[in-house]
């Protein structure tokens, strides 16, 4: 495979990148979750972060080995909001009826048993603009990519019946 191909461990071969929908059959969650397996790992940049986005990976991110994430950086400034609500941890309102399941106290647990045995988390330095989602193999070859308008939300993954319309890219 020539140099060109092959740039930071993902290959082009087998397959040109493609355009998601987000919605039915084609989400970014449905192509992610094969990579979710024992031993693999995610690199993932995100604008937000919510707990619902979780759930929807809630049997398959703790068979990773690791993951780097990266975040909005915090904010101090009073009309800004609390850093839940600028991760948006708590969702949208296209999130109401998993809020209304009254399960966000015992997500939030798991997802931060998750985050302190598996998950190496930063801060940006400034606003993330939109997501990037890297998901590895055991050696730490790139095997699945997404880059584009979504997010670590439940809108994001294309697990909402309210889901936006959105530019994504998958690259295999």
């Amino acid at each position: 495979m020539s140099e060109a191909k092959r740039i930071n461990g993902m290959s082009s071969e087998g397959g040109a990148m493609k355009f998601v929908s987000n919605a039915g059959s084609d989400r970014v969650l449905d192509l992610i979750r094969p990579w979710l397996k024992p031993n693999h790992r995610m690199d993932m940049v995100s604008p937000s972060f919510s707990l619902y986005a979780f759930s929807e990976v809630l049997t398959e991110l703790p068979h990773l080995s690791n993951a780097r994430l990266v975040v909005p950086p915090t904010s101090t400034a009073p009309t800004k909001g609390t850093e839940q609500e600028q991760l948006g941890l708590l969702g949208t309102a296209a999130d109401r009826a998993s809020r209304n399941k009254l399960q966000a106290p015992w997500l939030a647990r798991k997802l931060a048993a998750w985050l302190e045995s598996k998950a190496d988390v930063r801060h940006a330095s400034g606003p993330i603009p939109q997501g990037t989602l890297v998901l590895r193999d055991s050696q730490g070859s790139a095997q699945q990519a997404a880059l584009g308008s979504f997010s670590f939300s439940s809108e994001g993954l294309g697990a909402s019946r309210y889901t936006q319309p959105s530019t994504i890219h998958i690259s295999p």
